[in-house]
């Protein structure tokens, strides 16, 4: 999912004047889904959630699905939609950063597989190679050659190890800088939900937000 939500205040009316039935209450398990035509989503849900947030669509329409529990919402008011896009902005651009930094870290990362590749098959040898060397009946002759093939396994791989190591420092900077923006994220995200919480018991106060059929 695309993270984000909402820093928006707005205020949350009483309760008592909202339902004359009981009122669903907040809990750890909310989730929700915007639908932004036939093909674009974003959620925070569940495949099914967003199944059962299609089921309300009706053509290409835009709509907010809210699920609580065992009961569901949705809201096609454009203001209260126009508010969900803003408050997830934050987020989606942070995300747009994230992705751009994992761009340059990729061929990073594909080099570094390559490289390790190189040297699983000769790490391989060179243990079976130190096995041999390691029993005890063995001709000086053997001995010798043992040690000269474990000698060229040592050259062939120290290159490939120094390159492993040029290629984790060079990806340093990219992964604290993930780190950075992760932390950002979950910081984002934690003050969206909430707000999101709060967007949608209001909506449900003020009779905007219709119970899924």
């Amino acid at each position: 999912m695309k993270p984000g939500m909402w820093s928006i205040a707005l205020p949350i009316l009483v309760a008592s004047v909202a339902w004359a039935s009981d009122p669903p209450r907040p809990a750890d398990d909310d989730t929700w889904v915007l639908l932004e035509g036939k093909t674009s989503n974003q959620h925070s849900g569940s495949m099914a959630d967003i199944k059962a947030a299609r089921a309300q669509q009706r053509g290409d329409e835009a709509l907010l699905y809210f699920r609580r529990g065992d009961r569901a919402w949705v809201i096609r008011d454009a203001a209260t939609l126009d508010r969900v896009r803003a408050a997830w902005a934050a987020t989606n651009e942070l995300g747009k950063r994230m992705e751009a930094v994992g761009k340059k870290l990729a061929p990073i990362g594909d080099r570094q597989r390559a490289v390790g590749e190189k040297i699983g098959p000769i790490g391989q040898k060179m243990g079976e190679v130190g096995i041999r060397l390691g029993r005890r009946r063995l001709d000086d002759g053997e001995r010798a050659r043992l040690e000269k093939e474990l000698r060229r396994l040592q050259a062939e791989m120290e290159p490939l190890t120094a390159e492993m190591e040029a290629l984790s420092k060079s990806m340093q900077p990219y992964s604290d800088e993930l780190a950075r923006l992760g932390a950002e994220m979950e910081r984002l995200v934690a003050r969206a939900r909430a707000d999101t919480t709060a967007i949608f018991d209001d909506m449900l106060a003020r009779g905007i937000a219709v119970e899924a059929k």
